[in-house]
């Protein structure tokens, strides 16, 4: 783990939880085993925007939506296999795969001039910018 590096893109896995401090431990090393098993993989990062709003609408969070493709499904269901075991809530069905590019505190949605977002914020598009992915690295 490289403290001083900068940059790269973030991308959740899960839906936000909490842990008692006692199992934070016990959590993390259940995660990066299931996740030892898993190779680089290439996300497919659509050019179109999304906007998302957390759900008690205090943060917009500004995107790209991410295409799934079964590697990100398999880190997903591994993440959603240990949150289980933690009485911890899985991730979105369907899935909501982004990375946020940016946020700003309130909800936004109603403020959009473009009105072509479903209820999710999400637009539909095809064309994809290919990010590839070599380290999964927890942050917490």
């Amino acid at each position: 783990d490289n403290k001083g590096e900068r940059g790269g893109l973030h991308v959740s896995l899960s839906r936000p939880f909490y842990l008692q401090l006692a199992s934070i431990e016990s959590f993390v090393r259940e995660l990066k085993q299931c996740l030892s098993c898993e190779s680089s993989t290439v996300l497919h990062l659509t050019s179109e925007p999304c906007v998302l709003v957390n759900k008690d609408n205090t943060r917009s969070f500004y995107g790209r939506k991410i295409s799934p493709n079964p590697s990100i499904l398999r880190l997903i269901h591994h993440v959603d296999q240990v949150l289980s075991k933690y009485q911890q809530p899985t991730y979105y069905v369907p899935p909501l795969l982004h990375t946020t590019l940016a946020s700003v505190p309130g909800n936004v949605l109603n403020l959009l001039v473009d009105n072509e977002y479903d209820d999710d914020g999400r637009k539909d598009d095809n064309d994809c910018i290919l990010i590839p992915v070599h380290r999964i690295r927890c942050k917490f």
